[in-house]
């Protein structure tokens, strides 16, 4: 059987065969229709600020994706060249340096970086790069409705639909880069058409483009590209070498791009992330409006299903019932279905049985084995193995898109055949209408912040004129401790970038993990040790304050606070250049209740007064990390009085201090041993052998606390040993002994 796909689509059926001019002469009216309709979609939706290439203030519309991807190409096009070409030493540093990784688009943020001393200090592509995702979204759909029908007043409606389809507008705030669904629009259009009419390297390009946009989109047209290679390799439309050639050219094309645009950066261990099974697809996503609705209402669903939003929203849905009916009531009306030309479309089993096998995967792996049916989950169990790997796809909630494009497709099949012909035009048109007057319920919000006031300049509290004069004087800017998305990288990322200072305040899509577990032990021995480098301002959390007070060289290093955060200037009192308008900081330090415990979870009060050898607070409390470990408590305690001696207060005196913590133990490791010493003087020594918290006493005689106003906790664990050491498969390569989880003084 001879499809004629090519033909009809092009030409519209009026074309002679063979007549490319004709063909491209006949296909220019509704391309342009296509056209305009995707730059009214974005005009609609995202606006037209979002084209001031010198307006950033649109982009904290979206929150944090948006501005990493412009700090990301901010910082790239402002370093030296690199090979490979995708490198971006200056955002990131050890833990991640990759311009694919800041979600910066490197499809244009490699080829514009050659550009980048011709355009102004503050230069966004992204408002043009969503432009450009309207009209391929609107230009693929006009392309797929072609394969349904070859009349204008139905497909330019139907291409309207998929440009208004819901999971893609969810992306335009928040991550450009996956706006380009375009691309699997392209994708399916590959596998629908016949693929002697197509050449092979059309799908080379769109796996080099989609690998230079984003990885999940690369991901999902690689899995539609083996779908289509495998039923035309079933339906005989090529031949097994030709297959085998086209398998080892997309191959090569993609490695090599891949290399250059920085994916090979991190180790292939960090590529792989937790999340999987908590990003992913609802069950009930195609029905649930997730607030992108007016009338139907939102399905109770769990924090991580956003990333599977797929509601095909009130017009395709619309679309659907009517058509379902339609049969129905031409009946009762006594009218006869209408005749109609068959669909261009022809579908063969052996050529897209792939491509369904293939969707239904992609579906399942959306679903993930924490299977959610509404508010409702269960869990399939899978072997660790599995859940490693899915993890390097871990919002896999964005897998189904090409499942939802395929439904709305079939939707738009289902109308074509059973609404009456000659009111499918407006029939279609009064869908596109309801789509996008109700989807507005959740573009709508967006659009309004997306309007606020241009700004050349991302929003920062940083403001104080300590971090110009720390600009002239350092050349790295780091936060303590250093991690990706830590909680403050928002703040600090847009003063890095303002003066153009090397940062590890960073958010990327993967980091090296390795790289920023030994980035978190050096900046521990930083606080224990203060030797703080002297080209580098860090920032810290409030919690290390006081370690930073305690060890750094109060002669020449300046710990004060700036901006409401710490911050340590090494050199800054030594600097004859160095403005001299900052005080020193004073430790916080509050005094102490006896008898009240003092707790060190990651929210408690206590990780104020651990001083060094502390890895970083997690909830319950917080590990040591070496072979000793430092708290300093004030002293008196001038909040809990002891008693009234001769009418007057005096403040209570502690005679006994107790911790409450487990240690690192295990079959191999029976044992870990606690020396505790207090002001210089050894009190007391311990062995500990069990997991569980238990309490260890520590007494204090009057002459260690005598003459002093602190007292000054060491603990010495000479056993303490990395988990890497003792389990296999286990990554944590930091020195633990103690599990301390409170302290308190009697």
């Amino acid at each position: 059987m001879r499809e004629q796909l090519g033909e009809q689509d092009n030409c519209a059926g009026s074309c002679p065969t063979g007549s490319a001019p004709a063909a491209l002469i006949q296909a220019t009216p509704g391309l342009i229709a296509a056209l305009v309709l995707g730059l009214v979609a974005f005009l609609l939706v995202v606006g037209p600020r979002a084209l001031n290439a010198q307006n950033l203030a649109w982009l904290e519309a979206g929150g944090s994706d948006p501005i990493t991807s412009f700090i990301g190409w901010h910082f790239y096009r402002h370093a030296p060249w690199s090979f490979p070409l995708g490198l971006n030493p200056n955002y990131g540093l050890e833990l991640g340096n990759a311009i694919v990784y800041s979600d910066s688009i490197p499809l244009l943020a490699l080829p514009l970086k050659a550009f980048s001393s011709w355009m102004p200090e503050t230069f966004q592509y992204l408002g043009w790069w969503l432009l450009g995702c309207f009209l391929l979204q609107a230009v693929m759909g006009w392309k797929l409705a072609g394969l349904l029908s070859a009349r204008m007043g139905v497909r330019l409606p139907a291409a309207g639909l998929f440009v208004f389809a819901p999971p893609m507008l969810l992306r335009m705030p928040m991550h450009p880069s996956l706006a380009a669904h375009g691309l699997v629009l392209a994708a399916l259009y590959f596998c629908l058409r016949s693929r002697p009419e197509r050449p092979a390297w059309l799908w080379l390009a769109l796996l080099v483009l989609a690998a230079l946009v984003h990885a999940y989109l690369f991901a999902i047209c690689a899995a539609l590209w083996l779908a289509d290679l495998s039923g035309a390799l079933l339906d005989g439309q090529i031949r097994a070498r030709a297959a085998l050639r086209e398998m080892l050219a997309a191959a090569l094309c993609v490695l090599l791009v891949a290399w250059q645009a920085g994916y090979f950066s991190i180790g292939s261990q960090s590529a792989i992330a937790g999340g999987y099974g908590l990003y992913r697809m609802n069950g009930l996503s195609f029905i649930d409006p997730s607030g992108y609705s007016w009338l139907v209402p939102d399905i109770p669903e769990r924090p991580g299903d956003y990333e599977g939003f797929n509601y095909l929203g009130l017009g395709a849905l619309a679309l659907f019932l009517g058509s379902l009916l339609a049969p129905w009531l031409q009946a009762r009306a006594g009218r006869a279905t209408d005749s109609r030309p068959p669909m261009p479309l022809a579908l063969r089993w052996r050529r897209h049985a792939p491509l369904g096998v293939m969707l239904v995967a992609l579906w399942l792996f959306a679903l993930s084995h924490q299977v959610g049916v509404g508010p409702w989950q269960f869990e399939l169990p899978l072997p660790d193995v599995l859940l490693a790997l899915a993890g390097g796809l871990r919002a896999s909630g964005r897998m189904a898109w090409p499942l939802f494009y395929v439904l709305l497709f079939a939707l738009l099949a289902l109308a074509i055949r059973r609404l009456p012909a000659p009111a499918l035009p407006a029939l279609l048109s009064a869908a596109l209408l309801a789509q996008v007057a109700d989807t507005s319920a959740g573009w709508l919000g967006p659009r309004e912040r997306m309007a606020a006031p241009a700004r050349a300049a991302l929003s920062t509290p940083l403001q104080d004129p300590f971090w110009a004069a720390a600009a002239r004087h350092y050349q790295i800017l780091r936060l303590l401790p250093p991690m990706n998305l830590h909680p403050d990288w928002a703040d600090v990322a847009p003063v890095a970038a303002r003066y153009r200072l090397i940062t590890d305040a960073t958010y990327l899509a993967r980091t090296d993990q390795h790289a920023q577990a030994a980035a978190q032990r050096h900046a521990s021995d930083l606080l224990s040790t203060g030797a703080f480098a002297r080209d580098t301002l860090y920032v810290l959390e409030d919690h290390q304050l006081n370690a930073a007070l305690f060890n750094a060289d109060s002669r020449i290093d300046l710990v004060a606070i700036i901006d409401g955060v710490p911050v340590v200037a090494p050199g800054w009192l030594d600097c004859p250049r160095c403005p001299q308008d900052w005080l020193p900081a004073a430790p916080r330090l509050p005094a102490l209740a006896l008898a009240s415990p003092l707790a060190f979870g990651r929210d408690q009060p206590g990780k104020a007064y651990l001083i060094s050898g502390w890895s970083n607070p997690e909830p319950w409390g917080v590990w040591s990390d070496g072979p000793s470990a430092r708290l300093v408590l004030p002293l008196p305690l001038f909040n809990n009085l002891a008693g009234n001696v001769n009418g007057n207060a005096r403040p209570a005196t502690p005679t006994r201090l107790r911790l409450t913590a487990g240690a690192l133990v295990e079959s191999a490791w029976p044992a870990q041993r606690l020396i505790a010493s207090v002001n210089g003087e050894e009190l007391a020594s311990v062995t500990l052998r069990r997991r569980d918290p238990e309490a260890i006493d520590i007494p204090l005689p009057p002459r260690v606390l005598a003459g002093h106003d602190w007292l000054d906790l060491r603990l010495n664990l000479p056993d303490a040993v990395a988990p890497a050491k003792l389990a296999p498969g286990a990554t944590d390569q930091r020195a633990l002994g103690l599990a301390l989880i409170s302290l308190t003084l009697f």
